[in-house]
């Protein structure tokens, strides 16, 4: 969980200061090509990790986790709980940006 959260914040850093870059450069194109691609880069993060970890942590689960008889559901609703924080990835380049969520809106009611 530290490494992940280690992750977390170094890509959060990042992302920040890229779209940060772009906000300052008044250009809202380019702010929008760095927000899409920042946000696909996050989307593609949780899915490869979550698949890793669900991978991994159910063959952990499976065949080398010591549990009493008849509980193994029980590791499986854990495991499955643990995983649910993933979904904390995606807003990630939502977090540290005030006023950029009314250019993106307004965009995608230009678009509509």
């Amino acid at each position: 969980m530290s490494l992940l959260a280690f992750m977390n914040g170094y890509i959060s850093e990042g992302t920040s200061r890229f779209i940060t870059f772009a906000i300052g450069e008044k250009n809202e194109e380019h702010l929008k090509n760095t927000f899409s691609g920042a946000l696909a880069l996050h989307v593609m993060i949780a899915c490869l990790i979550l698949i890793a970890a669900e991978t991994v942590g159910l063959w952990y689960v499976e065949n080398k986790l010591n549990i009493q008889a008849g509980r193994e559901d029980v590791a499986h609703i854990s495991e499955y709980l643990s995983l649910s924080q993933f979904h904390l990835w995606l807003p990630l380049p939502f977090a540290h940006l005030p006023g950029l969520d009314g250019i993106v809106l307004r965009d995608i009611h230009r678009s509509a």
